[in-house]
């Protein structure tokens, strides 16, 4: 596997518990707004709320951890295992299937040096699969962050992912 890095390498960033605490007392009387605070948390710690993020984030909201972990668990975008800054979703169903996502998977994971479920080792973009993005008329279909597109064909995503990288860069 060829690897070809699209950002210059940067270490994953330390969790700063005492923002993740100041986010998480915002919401301490809020229970039905979890997920927009774990979106800011996650924001700011690595595209993922670790065991040490979660404890920080059921003590100052007084949620149980096993309920936070379920919370996050059951929601593919969030993780507790740091991801890249770029979260890169490829469609697994059958029109994308039919349709060339193993093409297209191929040539991501080729270009970005990584396998599924990898992170590059610049820290900018983590490859993961999904059900479905929504856009059967589009397949195949990709998803980086929140922007989905397609259809795609290998080129196309790799151009894709270029686009997404040289706007890190400025």
């Amino acid at each position: 596997m060829t690897t070809t890095s699209l950002a210059p390498e940067v270490a994953s960033p330390t969790p700063d518990l005492d923002r993740v605490a100041e986010i998480a007392r915002q919401y301490h009387d809020d229970p039905a707004q979890l997920m927009r605070y774990l979106f800011d948390i996650q924001a700011i710690t690595a595209n993922s709320i670790p065991r040490d993020v979660a404890t920080v984030v059921a003590r100052e909201t007084g949620l149980p951890e096993a309920k936070l972990y379920g919370f996050l668990t059951f929601y593919a975008m969030f993780s507790a295992t740091p991801r890249g800054k770029h979260v890169v979703r490829l469609c697994t169903s059958g029109s994308c299937f039919l349709n060339g996502a193993g093409e297209v998977r191929e040539a991501i994971c080729e270009r970005l040096g990584v396998d599924v479920g990898g992170t590059t080792p610049d820290g900018l973009f983590t490859v993961e699969l999904c059900q479905c993005t929504g856009t059967c008329d589009k397949s195949p279909a990709m998803m980086i962050d929140s922007t989905t597109e397609g259809p795609l064909t290998p080129a196309a995503a790799l151009a894709f992912l270029d686009e997404i990288a040289e706007a890190d860069k400025e």
